[in-house]
């Protein structure tokens, strides 16, 4: 038994976002572009190690309330006290017609994520759609990516995952018209993210502040320092979305679609550069990427900017 749920990779900002958009894209007259909404902001968010190691990251907000009330509808948490009736409970919400969102150990989900599988203990959300009884499996969407998960293992990540879920309706006839695009939000929108930039460039000095790091702590922000940059670049992609598909970008000064692929481009490569730079212990190496996303962000600040000042851009969808 499975739910008719449409798989969205295309853009992966955080694992609740993911299952959000997925779950429009399967919706009876989905909307493709209300993903590339840029209804978002960065700022400097407080981490520490699983060893304790406190440092100071860069991270992409979305504002995603609205999303979350069109979307999940009759939404409630769910707290599985025994740990016999977490398969039963999931599969009687399923027969319902209900989505269940969970929060799992990713130490024990998927061998698909080589970084975390039986190596980091991260608390991920994902979302079980069907099930199979007789091969004791649940169909689950992650990542935006459809996958299968034994009943044992779902169980093992939702108790180590802290033991909670979400279920809400399945109700692809929900109308988006709620979410849909405007001249003004967009315009809104530019002006927050500028904003952030502004802020977060002043409190710049206190990012990836990681000297005396230990081998297993660095080994950690190999992991978790390359995701939210790869969210950085998948907002980015999302931006070059927005203006190839809700925008005419023909006959502008500046195309703001290719300057947006552009800096997707850079980000991937930063990426790949601070994988390798923290598992070698390279500090001048992250501080030289650190300095390049900065360049980023400010250059992304003159975009929104230009966008702003030119009073040609309208949408067209």
């Amino acid at each position: 038994m499975e739910l008719n749920i449409k798989e969205f990779d295309k853009i992966w900002l955080d694992c609740g976002t993911s299952i959000l958009f997925s779950i429009l894209m399967s919706n009876n007259n989905p909307r493709e572009e209300v993903i590339y909404n840029n209804n978002y902001t960065y700022s400097l968010k407080s981490n520490h190690t699983e060893s304790g190691k406190p440092f100071q990251s860069i991270q992409l907000s979305l504002d995603g309330e609205l999303l979350i009330s069109v979307l999940l509808k009759n939404q409630k948490q769910i707290l599985f006290n025994i740990k016999e009736e977490i398969t039963n409970t999931i599969i009687d919400f399923l027969e319902q017609k209900k989505i269940i969102i969970l929060w799992v150990d990713m130490y024990h989900w998927l061998p698909y994520y080589v970084d975390t599988y039986h190596i980091n203990h991260f608390v991920h959300m994902a979302m079980v759609y069907g099930y199979d009884n007789e091969k004791k499996i649940f169909h689950v969407l992650d990542g935006g990516k459809k996958f299968t998960v034994t009943y044992e293992d779902l169980v093992l990540s939702i108790n180590s995952g802290g033991n909670k879920s979400i279920v809400c309706d399945y109700a692809p006839e929900t109308s988006l018209k709620e979410l849909m695009l405007s001249d003004k939000s967009i315009c809104d929108n530019a002006k927050k993210i500028m904003d952030s930039i502004t802020n977060l460039i002043s409190v710049s000095n206190d990012m990836w502040n990681i000297n005396n790091f230990e081998e297993k702590d660095m080994n950690y922000l190999s992991v978790v320092l390359p995701t939210h940059i790869h969210s950085l670049r998948m907002k980015q992609r999302s931006n070059k979305f927005l203006f190839k598909y809700a925008f005419d970008c023909n006959d502008k000064k500046i195309n703001l679609k290719e300057q947006f692929e552009k800096m997707e481009l850079e980000y991937q490569s930063l990426k790949h550069l601070l994988i390798k730079a923290c598992l070698s212990g390279d500090i001048s190496k992250i501080n030289e990427i650190k300095s390049r996303v900065i360049y980023l962000l400010k250059n992304e600040y003159k975009l929104w900017d230009y966008f702003l000042q030119d009073n040609t851009y309208k949408l067209i969808v």
